[in-house]
């Protein structure tokens, strides 16, 4: 497989005006101003996909803790004035 460099032709008029207002807005070539959204879009679904494999690891946790009968009580952990114990 090659990687070479091709165009893209985009056809939806409005999404070519938002580049080049953006661009123009941005002082950004046309090209650059594509590039950054881009990579902010993949940024953000990067650390989307993290926050879900966070959440899974900790729903996780929180079965086997559960299944095996463990409480968890923040009242053992500080005294009554509120300090750790």
């Amino acid at each position: 497989m090659y990687n070479l460099p091709m165009g893209i032709n985009i056809k939806r008029s409005d999404v070519c005006e938002a580049i080049r207002d953006a661009s123009q807005l941005s002082g950004h070539t046309q090209t650059d101003v594509v590039g950054i959204a881009v990579m902010r879009y993949l940024e953000d679904f990067d650390q989307e996909s993290r926050k879900e494999e966070a959440q899974q690891l900790l729903d996780t946790l929180w079965a086997s803790i559960d299944s095996k009968g463990i409480t968890l009580d923040t009242d053992e952990l500080y005294d009554a004035q509120g300090l750790p114990a």
